[in-house]
């Protein structure tokens, strides 16, 4: 019996830390893919004034400076070894969280009062004028 219920602690601890405590993953969100041309003014407005930066350490853009405040970014290992498992994207305000894939393209750009998010469909959007050929996905955040 004592064997039973150890087994069932574990497996119940393993599931949840598969699950790895995350709401939505973003590819099951409702979603459409846009030009840069038909991104919302500000958003890229964000992009151009991005691109001018160093942007080499920035996984986040806001539409608002002040929402970086409702929002935590984390990089979810793998059980074992030193491997990346996903990226998880916390609305603090809300308590929700979304699973972001390790190898998505990056920076996602967050629009929070009309509850988007805009992520690249390719790598290094900033290097030279790239960013404004790439085509984006749009999530409908929760």
């Amino acid at each position: 019996m004592k064997k039973i219920i150890i087994c069932a602690i574990c497996s119940f601890t393993l599931v949840g830390h598969c699950h790895g405590g995350y709401d939505y993953k973003i590819e099951e969100l409702q979603h459409k893919s846009l030009a840069y041309s038909e991104l919302p003014e500000c958003v890229r407005t964000v992009l151009s004034v991005a691109s001018l930066c160093n942007t080499s350490a920035k996984d986040l853009l806001f539409v608002n400076p002040t929402d970086s405040l409702y929002f935590r970014f984390e990089i979810i290992k793998t059980i074992t070894g030193p491997w990346i498992d996903y990226c998880k994207l916390t609305d603090i305000d809300k308590g929700i969280a979304y699973r972001i894939r390790y190898n998505s393209p990056l920076p996602c750009i967050i629009y929070k009062k009309q509850k988007k998010m805009y992520i690249p469909e390719r790598y290094n959007i900033f290097s030279g004028s790239n960013y404004e050929t790439c085509m984006y996905t749009e999530y409908e955040m929760k």
